[in-house]
């Protein structure tokens, strides 16, 4: 089991932007640039083992990657990292932890955020040549062809 106040303030050195308390659970940013350094981090140093779920928010001004993560007594600890919509790149933490591959590689395809370094980045869901991400708030359907 880790301490939240260990973790944060180990971050709190080096790597936070800021941080975020919720009702289920402890929610803290890092920045962009920090999040495989972070990562390596949680893992090594807290026994942070598990990457649960990994997740992108279409926000009105920025996009958000958020990061399930677990230690071996399955508490829960969420990062986030905040993207600017002009600059939707983030380095990839597959060579951390494995998971990562497939839950990038579906964010990318839906939402079009670049994981920088990924040696597989192409789409998992969409097809090869579908124009756009879907879950971009932004998108827009086609109208529909009628037969």
């Amino acid at each position: 089991m880790y301490d939240i106040i260990s973790i944060v303030s180990e971050l709190n050195k080096h790597f936070i932007e800021g941080l975020e308390i919720s009702e289920n659970g402890q929610s803290i940013y890092v920045k962009s640039k920090s999040i495989v350094n972070v990562m390596k981090l949680l893992k090594e140093e807290f026994d942070i083992v598990r990457l649960s779920d990994m997740t992108a928010v279409d926000y009105e001004d920025r996009y958000e990657v958020v990061y399930h993560l677990s230690d071996n007594e399955a508490e829960m600890l969420t990062l986030k990292v905040k993207l600017d919509k002009n600059n939707m790149i983030i380095p990839t933490i597959t060579h951390v932890f494995k998971y990562a591959n497939e839950q990038e590689r579906e964010i990318y395809d839906l939402m079009g955020i670049v994981f920088k370094g990924h040696e597989n980045l192409k789409r998992i869901l969409c097809p090869d040549d579908f124009v756009g991400h879907p879950l971009q708030k932004s998108f827009k359907l086609s109208p529909a062809k009628r037969f």
